[in-house]
């Protein structure tokens, strides 16, 4: 039961992003983005600001809902490091975000794969409430809070 509360939690927090980045009108905003080739797992959110020809992969996580402090750890640790010396799952989502930029702006409606090589793909990790881990481990996927993105409109 823990599981399918915390699960729907998780999304209402998806969608509290979702509707904070849709706040602003020059965003192309696309939430829970599976199915397309290889993507390994799926982006919480995409999101495109085709002005800047910058794209999202956003991965959202709630810290809010009570866990256990061996459950908190684990999701750290997939965020911030990866299993034996490999990238986390968020870097490996963002690689491939790289080399498959066309794909996803064509998922966002914005067409065609030409000049895919003039937008940048930045990944963040949008948190519930402020964490102190990126103070103590280096992170090499910017960590931002859902406040943070809606006051200083990080996105």
């Amino acid at each position: 039961m823990m599981g399918t509360i915390l699960h729907r939690e998780g999304k209402e927090f998806n969608d509290a992003v979702v509707a904070a980045l849709k706040d602003n009108p020059e965003l192309i905003v696309v939430p829970r983005v599976k199915g397309i080739g290889d993507l390994p797992g799926d982006i919480d959110v995409l999101v495109a600001d085709p002005a800047r020809r910058r794209l999202g992969i956003l991965e959202c996580k709630d810290f809010a809902a009570a866990r256990m402090p061996h459950e908190i750890d684990f999701e750290l640790k997939k965020l911030f490091q990866g299993k034996h010396g490999e990238k986390s799952m968020i870097e490996k989502r963002a690689d491939w975000a790289r080399k498959h930029v066309g794909d996803l702006l064509n998922r966002l409606g914005l067409g065609g794969t030409e000049h895919t090589n003039r937008w940048h793909v930045e990944p963040l990790i949008v948190v519930s409430q402020e964490l102190l881990s990126p103070y103590l481990r280096r992170s090499p996927i910017p960590v931002v809070s859902l406040q943070k993105l809606i006051r200083e409109r990080f996105w």
